[in-house]
């Protein structure tokens, strides 16, 4: 039989702004970003409508998810941000006319059953407009964001569970004034996973990502190949303990590079990193860890950009 779900919703929500927003005080303990508090402000007051689909064949295993939303927002609160000659910020929120966003999402799912694997793919895609004061002046922003992701694995995971994909994706903003303000960032991954699970009591997990990031105003790109493995070994008669010895950034090339994409910025923040390490741990179950038929169950997150 095939599976059929349609849901649509509207909503309306009230956001008032915060303590910070609406103190009339300065706040320069950054003094390179001075923030001054608006007490007339008024609360937020959006309106949002979401459509969902969902299809399942339970035949041909073929499943298809859409999605498509739109957000309107009426007093949306923005910064009026002035800069001086020194590259001093002076920060205040004020109230715009409105905001406006629209989102979408397609993923389609199949089985090729000749070579005993499963497809995926995944598109998403969001636009939003809104208004910004630089300097005084009135811009109208947008920023779009889109990403592609296409991934294979194999269907029979007695002992072996393997994926193999790419992901590709980015985001731009425009300035109807301050083109030079103009971004754009792109990302790509390439990214595999690996559990193999020859007996009930061993198993054996590694994951590789290969992230490439290029972004405006920063000459060339940024390469950071991730890769980390662990194995593991279940004890006991009723098999309630677990030990698993891990490696983490195998090649030792972790950058601790982190990204926020907002409308009026992006912001890539670098952090230390420990390098190549390596970590054995001890779990218990009360019950014993759960032994389906075929093997170990076998939890891994993979995350959206993956699965």
């Amino acid at each position: 039989g095939t599976a059929h779900n349609l849901n649509i919703d509207y909503r309306t929500n009230i956001q008032e702004p915060s303590l910070q927003q609406l103190q009339p005080t300065i706040n320069n303990s950054d003094p390179l970003n001075i923030f001054i508090g608006n007490p007339g402000l008024k609360p937020e007051y959006s309106h949002s409508i979401n459509a969902n689909y969902f299809k399942y064949d339970q035949f041909n295993f073929i499943s298809i998810f859409g999605n498509i939303g739109a957000r309107y927002t009426q007093n949306k609160i923005t910064n009026i941000i002035g800069i001086d000659s020194l590259f001093r910020r002076t920060i205040q929120p004020i109230n715009v006319k409105d905001e406006k966003a629209l989102r979408g999402g397609l993923e389609f799912s199949t089985p090729i059953r000749p070579l005993k694997i499963m497809t995926k793919i995944k598109l998403r895609s969001q636009l939003a407009q809104s208004i910004l004061f630089i300097n005084n002046e009135k811009n109208n922003v947008s920023r779009i964001g889109k990403s592609l992701s296409f991934s294979i694995e194999n269907r029979r995971k007695e002992k072996i569970d393997a994926l193999i994909g790419i992901k590709i994706s980015g985001s731009d903003s425009k300035y109807s004034l301050q083109k030079n303000l103009n971004q754009n960032y792109h990302e790509k991954n390439i990214f595999g996973d690996f559990t193999y699970t020859p007996s009930a009591s061993w198993l054996f997990h590694t994951e590789y990502d290969h992230l490439t990031y290029t972004q405006s105003n920063q000459a060339g790109k940024i390469t950071i190949p991730l890769w980390q493995a662990n194995i593991s070994k279940y004890l006991g008669k009723e098999q309630r303990l677990k030990a698993t010895l891990s490696v983490f950034d195998i090649l030792d090339r972790n950058k601790g590079i982190s990204r926020n994409s907002q409308l009026n910025y992006q912001e890539i923040i670098r952090t230390n990193t420990l390098g190549r390490y390596f970590m054995l741990g001890m779990s218990y179950s009360i019950r014993g860890f759960k032994k389906p038929a075929g093997g170990i169950e076998i939890n891994i997150d993979h995350g959206d950009s993956k699965r």
